[in-house]
């Protein structure tokens, strides 16, 4: 076994098409910067919410969570799939080293952007009072609607900006601009907390985030547009909108539906459920925050690298990297979800404590979702990627249309607990629908044995896990730790034991985190010890 450990495999690429090998490798790049990056954005953002809550109470914190659905109610309306299209177009210009089109892109995606952002300001500004009154049912905070409507032009920038990296393949600049808002709005939320302003410091620091990391993001901009841009260079503003337009609209209102429902929820909540439990709601979409850590990363890297292959020409290759994209999405997300959900008790009496006691069995329910969601996240970005947002925008109508009435009715008749089943059902009725279509009309077929053996082992993983936490009583903090740990390795160990992974995979993961000789020493002592486990499994059987 040590030997095993220690012993320096060769990468080995037979098993994949170079082509595939090195998208991969580019989106795990990338991906690592994002996932590097989320962490630390995240941990802080989770803290700094953690902290709020506690200091704000659950009626104090319930206020700022209402006072913010203003700005992004109005947010939703200003894209029209320019976001999506500034990723495409970036990587694709890109790759084919057409600069000055680059340049441009950049130059009209940011006018077009600004300019509707000031307008949607304005007017949530202006009628602030009104939007308190009848939108929100809350007329006592229409002065701070009014302060958080700025953060329309303000989140538009730094957004923006985002996605312009992502497409340039400048994932750390994406990473570094997150952790910088996040950083920002911890400082000054917290200071002027404890200096008394409550509800409304805890806004200031929320609007001084994306201040300081928009203002940041918008030089690193600029530093690369003035890199592609040419002298000679002609205006492309009205080309460039209908092209970004064309491709990314379907995915706008694709996104403001979903926008929409997301707005939606907290309205009906707004409507038929107390500031209390609105407060325990938010507590417990904080610490999905711990599932978005590999989600985000993850998809965003995803769909720029579906968006480089040809799927006409290349059909073999992108089902390939669908296969392999699905099983690898699935492996990392899958145990997390079930870690968060059966650790949530711990997580929520530790951090936030006992006010917030209906925030765990929130946490349980809404982690369901997270199961089946790699699938879904695979699919939307093969159907993006290959530019077939017609599709998605489809998909995103059936969640729409069978959401929007079991929000109000649930969320009506059951409060909190009906709009996360409401969440569920929708969201496995869209899966559905586009896993018919991928298979019907892009002849993809899914790896139902992979698939099985991964949600078998994490299953499996989490009944261990399950009946310590079940048998054990000791403190949450210890527990916390006993189940992670405990959890980890069962699923270290079945993993490779059940088949969820093979030599293939062992192979493919060895070669593509070979590259990166930070983490390649941990990669390998793991990956080794994979290896293994599968050996000595295959020698039993």
């Amino acid at each position: 076994m040590i030997n095993a450990l220690t012993g320096d495999f060769m990468s080995d690429k037979k098993y994949i098409n170079d082509k595939v090998f090195d998208i991969a490798e580019n989106s795990v790049r990338g991906g690592l910067f994002l996932f590097v990056g989320n962490i630390f954005s995240t941990v802080i953002t989770a803290f700094t919410s953690i902290l709020i809550a506690r200091f704000l109470g659950a009626i104090g914190y319930g206020l700022y969570s209402i006072a913010l659905v203003a700005p992004s109610l109005l947010f939703i309306f200003i894209d029209l799939g320019v976001n999506s299209a500034l990723i495409k177009y970036c990587a694709e210009f890109k790759t084919k080293k057409r600069n000055k089109h680059i340049a441009s892109i950049i130059k009209s995606g940011f006018l077009y952007k600004t300019t509707l952002s000031f307008v949607f300001f304005l007017i949530l500004f202006c009628f602030s009072d009104w939007f308190a009154t009848y939108a929100l049912r809350r007329p006592d905070i229409a002065f701070l609607v009014r302060i958080v409507s700025v953060l329309i032009i303000l989140q538009v920038v730094f957004n923006t900006a985002r996605n312009i990296f992502v497409g340039l393949d400048k994932m750390e600049y994406s990473a570094t601009a997150s952790v910088l808002q996040a950083i920002v709005k911890l400082v000054i939320a917290l200071a002027l907390i404890f200096l008394g302003f409550g509800v409304l410091g805890a806004i200031i620091g929320h609007i001084a985030g994306y201040l300081v990391a928009g203002l940041i993001s918008l030089l690193l901009v600029y530093n690369l547009y003035r890199n592609f841009r040419s002298k000679n260079a002609d205006t492309r503003f009205s080309a460039d909108l209908k092209l970004m337009i064309k491709y990314g609209f379907p995915l706008y209102f694709s996104g403001l539906l979903m926008a929409f429902l997301s707005q939606f929820q907290m309205l009906s909540l707004a409507w038929f459920v107390s500031d209390f439990d609105i407060g325990n709601f938010r507590a417990a979409s904080n610490f999905l925050s711990l599932i978005t850590i590999v989600v985000i990363p993850v998809s965003t890297a995803l769909f720029p690298a579906f968006s480089k292959f040809n799927f006409e020409k290349e059909k073999e290759e992108i089902e390939r990297f669908f296969h392999y994209s699905l099983k690898y999405v699935l492996l990392l997300l899958t145990p997390v979800a079930l870690l968060v959900g059966i650790a949530s008790r711990n997580l929520v009496f530790l951090v936030y404590g006992t006010d917030f006691i209906s925030a765990s069995s929130y946490i349980t329910l809404l982690t369901i979702t997270y199961f089946y969601g790699g699938i879904s996240m695979v699919i939307n970005s093969f159907l993006n990627g290959i530019g077939r947002t017609n599709i998605t925008l489809r998909v995103n109508v059936v969640n729409f249309l069978t959401s929007f009435p079991l929000i109000y009715i649930l969320t009506m008749l059951h409060g909190v607990l009906g709009l996360i089943t409401s969440i569920i059902i929708s969201s496995l009725a869209a899966l559905i629908y586009a896993s018919t279509i991928i298979t019907k009309k892009f002849n993809i077929k899914f790896n139902y044995p992979d698939i099985s053996k991964i949600y078998l082992t994490t299953f499996l993983s989490g009944s261990i896990a399950f009946l310590f936490h079940h048998f054990i009583s000791l403190s949450y903090l210890t527990e916390l730790i006993l189940i992670s740990a405990i959890f980890t390795i069962s699923y270290l160990v079945l993993v490779p034991l059940l088949g969820a992974i093979n030599k293939r995979d062992i192979e493919v993961f060895r070669s593509i985190f070979s590259k990166f000789k930070l983490i390649a020493p941990f990669t390998n002592i793991l990956l080794n010890f994979e290896s293994w486990l599968l050996n000595h499994a295959n020698k039993t059987t």
